[in-house]
């Protein structure tokens, strides 16, 4: 991460998050509601003030760094609302914004003995606290669970290792840790505000009449969105009887900074009128681009981006959507920032799941950017692999030191030892786990069989699939005593996802 980041491009970044954000409820008039989206916003941004002018060495003055009328009325977007909101939130927000500007510079003052603090790395937390905050805001929502930012927020451990900050100086530690957590506060409620409405509007949309709807029927046909970037096309006999289907550009939501992704298009919504179609055949999803290989298209599934298996081809990006039963998304397309394409999986039978892993960061190539699809795959690995894919905890702790050849586990120490707190894995008879030994098709089934909690799960159904679809004889139709190949493992698991 940049050591430095200006507080004016911070700001910039953090109002414009703010823009169209402040949603109201019928039930408070103009003026309340006006007074405490002012005062909040004057809060989180007097404090940021406060904090800068001290890390800079400039005097206590709030006067001076107070934004104008002019200002606050620019960047909130205040023309259009009511006179008496604009009215009390400008008031509101200079009141705020003058006490917390004071704290921010006061409490930076106290603490600078006490904590040795870095204003990029405060500037740094801020902006990624932000992002955090809103997408905890919105998850909560989702999962129905009661408003409460400090049990969201998470422990200064987990800030520090999700954010690498192992590898920095305690001085821009310290001060990333400060300002993610003011930030994590402010927009975890906004987060939170946001998702209720959007979840209102939604409402109100299963309402509207279809002639906002374009009918495809089995005589199949094209909808595009109102600026002719996002294109979908069903073929004829792909859908029987009437559906009413529509297209639309909507606000981009947050993207998890962790995931390394930067957008090229806003997001669209492929909307539903009665929840959900049957779809016969699959159907195809493009978009206009003229990008980089490592643009992806992308939909957001409970606040992640997930990629979806793309093809570049001119001027135009797209995939092709296979469910049998299909109730709509929300896509752009992204480019997956650091990444570059294996240089062994073009034209395996396995490139496109092996590449779909690739972009979700399940699998990487080595030193020299190769997967090797057709070489056996590690016990290690393959565990390692599942811990990637299905993110597990560690539900207990587990002795390794227990274990003959816990020494030698190296990168797959973490996996193996989750794996085997959740019960997945036990080792040998003889003590060892044999991480870097190949595994067999036989245990990746017993393996499997535990996570998937499904005693019926067997790789001969998954292996026929692989002949009728890839026209590939699997080893392990004959005797899955044989080892299974890293290229077959992530196909598995790719049918599993």
């Amino acid at each position: 991460m940049k050591r430095i980041i200006a507080i004016s491009i911070i700001l910039n970044i953090l109002l414009a998050l703010v823009l169209g954000n402040i949603a109201y409820a019928n039930t408070v008039s103009d003026y309340e509601q006006g007074r405490n989206d002012g005062s909040e916003m004057g809060k989180f941004l007097g404090e940021i003030y406060g904090m800068d002018d001290y890390s800079h060495g400039r005097s206590n003055d709030w006067e001076r760094a107070l934004p104008s009328d002019k200002f606050i009325k620019e960047y909130f977007n205040l023309s259009r609302e009511a006179s008496g909101y604009r009215t009390s939130f400008v008031q509101s927000f200079k009141s705020a914004f003058r006490e917390a500007y004071k704290r921010g510079f006061r409490d930076s003052n106290l603490e600078i003995g006490e904590v040795d603090t870095d204003s990029s790395g405060v500037n740094d937390g801020i902006l990624v606290g932000s992002l955090a905050g809103e997408l905890a805001g919105r998850q909560d929502f989702l999962d129905n669970i009661i408003s409460n930012w400090s049990k969201a927020l998470p422990s200064e451990k987990a800030i520090i290792n999700d954010y690498n900050l192992n590898r920095e100086i305690d001085s821009y530690k310290n001060g990333f840790i400060e300002g993610f957590e003011k930030a994590f506060k402010t927009y975890y409620i906004l987060g939170f505000r946001n998702a209720n409405l959007e979840e209102i509007l939604i409402g109100f949309e299963k309402s509207i009449d279809t002639d906002e709807y374009t009918n495809i029927n089995i005589f199949g046909g094209t909808i595009s969105t109102t600026d002719n970037i996002m294109t979908v096309e069903f073929q004829e006999g792909g859908l029987y009887r009437d559906n009413y289907i529509k297209v639309e550009k909507i606000d981009l939501a947050a993207i998890d900074p962790r995931q390394m992704l930067s957008p090229v298009t806003d997001s669209y919504l492929l909307a539903i009128k009665d929840d959900s179609i049957i779809p016969q055949k699959p159907f195809k999803l493009s978009f206009k681009y003229y990008g980089p290989d490592s643009g992806g298209i992308y939909q957001l599934i409970e606040d992640k981006w997930v990629y979806m298996p793309s093809l570049i081809v001119d001027d135009e990006i797209y995939t092709q959507i296979e469910s049998s039963i299909y109730r709509g998304g929300r896509y752009a397309v992204l480019i997956k920032r650091g990444y570059t394409p294996l240089e062994d999986i073009e034209l395996h039978w396995a490139e496109k799941e092996i590449d779909y892993f690739h972009r979700m960061d399940y699998v990487k190539g080595n030193d020299d950017n190769l997967f090797q699809p057709d070489s056996i795959m590690k016990r290690g690995e393959f565990i390692a692999l599942l811990d990637n894919l299905y993110n597990w905890s560690l539900e207990e702790e587990v002795n390794l030191d227990s274990y003959k050849d816990s020494a030698i586990l190296h990168e797959y120490k973490e996996a193996v030892e989750k794996a085997l707190s959740n019960g997945y894995i036990s080792g040998y008879s003889d003590k060892t786990l044999r991480a870097h030994m190949p595994i067999s098709y036989q245990e990746v089934e017993w393996i499997l069989q535990k996570v998937l909690e499904n005693t019926d799960f067997k790789w001969k159904e998954i292996a026929e699939e692989l002949v009728i679809e890839k026209n590939i004889y699997s080893k392990g139709l004959t005797n899955n005593k044989n080892f299974i190949t890293k290229a077959e493992a992530v196909y598995l698991l790719f049918k599993l996802r």
